[in-house]
């Protein structure tokens, strides 16, 4: 009967149940916007949160090419007024790089990131709409450092940061990561660094991370009196803070268990705790 409500129902089966793919999704959210009745608020409004939820799940099933295509079909929300459905289609491509990213697809999050602010500005979008998708993009750039920085790849977290200083040269998170970045670089310059953060709540915490930067290095060239008073360093600092367990606990390892089996540690690993 060409009921756009059993079109959506097929959207279930994808989102909910994990059947099909994503194209197959935006094939029938295309299929039921058509059938939509321009008078059906409920309907369009329902379709609305279809099709989020497809970006949503194709995004975390890495079928990023069919983000893009649900992202480019048209909103048939027919009393949302434009501006509004400006705000919610940019603040929905931004959510999509958002989750990319946290998929690891790098290239693809920061590029729809990007090209979503460029098309804010383009727009002569102003005011809360505009900061608040400065807000998210910084949040995005600073979500891929923190994965960069977990994995040491120093390189690729510098010029991150620089991507995102070119967007808000003062974003706090930035300038809080590149602290650490510097850190693992040369953690002279990096104390240097966070003694301009020395009047924030954060500096202790800071202070501390520096510090166990510096044990991680040491302990990976066998320094261990070194990294020893770095972790020492640390504890004075904030002795809460999680990292500077983890390096004590690592340098303990490294330093107390002198007969452990190597066969101990790949039975371990194996575990995958």
């Amino acid at each position: 009967n060409h009921d756009p409500l059993t079109v959506l129902a097929k959207v279930d089966t994808y989102t909910t149940h994990g059947n099909g793919t994503a194209a197959d999704a935006v094939k029938w959210l295309d299929q039921a916007q058509r059938l939509m009745p321009v008078d059906q608020t409920g309907q369009q409004s329902l379709w609305y949160e279809k099709r989020t939820q497809v970006v949503y799940w194709a995004a975390m099933r890495n079928e990023h090419e069919a983000v893009g295509q649900a992202l480019m079909l048209d909103d048939p929300r027919t009393t949302v007024p434009a501006e509004q459905k400006l705000i919610d289609q940019l603040n929905l491509q931004m959510y999509a790089a958002s989750l990319q990213i946290y998929q690891l697809q790098f290239d693809i999050g920061t590029q729809r990131g990007l090209a979503t602010w460029q098309q804010a500005q383009a727009q002569k979008l102003s005011g809360p709409p505009l900061d608040a998708l400065r807000t998210t993009l910084l949040a995005l750039f600073a979500q891929r450092v923190a994965v960069h920085l977990s994995k040491g790849e120093e390189k690729q977290a510098r010029d991150v940061i620089a991507m995102g200083r070119e967007i808000d040269a003062d974003d706090r998170m930035l300038g809080l990561q590149e602290v650490i970045v510097m850190a693992m670089r040369n953690t002279g310059n990096a104390r240097k660094l966070a003694e301009e953060w020395s009047s924030d709540p954060i500096y202790p915490r800071m202070r501390a991370l520096v510090e166990t930067v510096y044990a991680a290095k040491m302990i990976e060239i066998g320094q261990f009196s070194a990294a020893g008073g770095a972790v020492e360093k640390a504890v004075k600092i904030d002795p809460n803070l999680l990292e500077t367990k983890l390096a004590r606990a690592e340098l303990l390892a490294e330093t107390r268990l002198e007969d452990l089996r190597k066969t101990w540690a790949e039975n371990f690993r194996e575990i995958g705790t």
